[in-house]
């Protein structure tokens, strides 16, 4: 009977001590906060005013500091890495606003590298196989939408063209620098992210062999492609740089001379200079002496050296990018659509009229 007794005892003890222990663990995991998803995410809005002030104000890619790469797995395991050499990007960028982000990438498929020249040469075969370079030269990117994650990070949502495939693709940033300014008045900021494709979807097939099931069950090449993306841009603070350029050079002296004299003569000083046999007056300057005046909002002027631009130097489709930058500006769309239209007709590889194209598409 006491044995009895004490067993119950024991046992009530238990339970008590047991349902206090319960207890605890409910309070504590009440207190603690929740796991954040960061698997969902919320697709942002951007308004017609943000778009308008993107104009003149976009970011250019550098590929000389960027890096496009990518690692597929040979056999199941060994990764084989690779990257391309050269591409072509047009950023738009408020870091107040990343609602606004927007990217054209066009990427040379030529360029494409992988340690070694054989088997890079075979991925360029003309035809059905791996990348059909005679027919389509080049992958495009072209974003559409940002979705923005709890952790801080985003998403860019668009459309992949590869093999003449368009597929839209999700490419996931978790890393963006705060704006910078560097020795020669560049804004810069810089991305970084990573990606991950069906190299079947885009039909990157290289034959029956590489789809091929081994004996441990996995292809003689992995579907999943990763893709990885550091991309650092750029975009000329003209009115900085002008402060800081000797006073001497045609980049701003023609300004200078434009406000104080008017158009013409700035006009007539850059054809007298041209003949000059060591002429200061190059593609570049004259850019950059438009670019100075639109960021003085004298339009017209900029225009008139924009012209110009293109009279001597013929051979420079970027000369209607800066003609349409200024119709754009001025509101003047359907002018500004047929000169980045031209331009981009006349160098398929080139992003900025691209993004420039979206850009109205989106305002419109």
């Amino acid at each position: 009977m006491k044995n009895t007794r004490a067993h119950r005892d024991r046992l009530t003890y238990l339970t008590m001590r047991l349902n206090l222990v319960i207890i605890i663990l409910i309070a504590f995991s009440g207190c603690q906060p929740e796991k954040e998803d960061t698997t969902e995410g919320e697709v942002l809005s951007v308004g017609r005013t943000e778009l308008i002030n993107h104009i003149g104000k976009d970011f250019l890619i550098d590929d000389q500091h960027s890096y496009i790469g990518f690692k597929i797995k040979y056999f199941g395991f060994s990764p084989v890495r690779g990257r391309f050499d050269n591409f072509d990007g047009t950023v738009f960028y408020d870091p107040s606003n990343l609602a606004s982000l927007s990217v054209s990438l066009v990427i040379d498929v030529k360029s494409i590298n992988t340690g070694v020249e054989m088997r890079d040469d075979d991925l360029q075969t003309d035809g059905p196989g791996w990348f059909n370079v005679k027919d389509f030269p080049q992958i495009h990117f072209t974003s559409n939408e940002v979705m923005a994650h709890k952790d801080s990070t985003f998403s860019l949502l668009g459309d992949l063209t590869m093999n003449g495939i368009t597929k839209p693709v999700s490419a996931h940033f978790t890393h963006t620098t705060a704006m910078s300014r560097d020795s020669w008045a560049n804004d810069q900021v810089d991305f970084s992210g990573t990606l991950t494709l069906n190299r079947q979807d885009f039909e990157v097939f290289g034959g029956d062999f590489w789809s091929s099931i081994m004996e441990n069950g996995v292809t003689q090449l992995s579907d999943d492609v990763e893709i990885e993306i550091d991309i650092h841009t750029r975009r000329t603070n003209y009115l900085d740089r002008m402060a800081t350029e000797d006073s001497s050079n045609i980049r701003v002296s023609i300004p200078e001379l434009v406000n104080t004299q008017g158009i013409s003569a700035g006009i007539q000083e850059l054809k007298r200079l041209k003949n000059l046999p060591d002429s200061p007056v190059s593609s570049g300057a004259m850019s950059t002496i438009g670019y100075t005046l639109v960021a003085q909002n004298k339009l017209a002027e900029a225009k008139a050296v924009f012209l110009l631009r293109q009279e001597m130097y013929p051979g420079r489709v970027t000369s209607h990018d800066q003609l349409g930058i200024v119709s754009l500006i001025q509101g003047k769309f359907p002018e500004a659509t047929n000169l980045f239209l031209l331009s981009a007709s006349e160098d398929s590889t080139r992003s900025r009229p691209l993004e420039y194209l979206k850009l109205i598409d989106k305002i419109n």
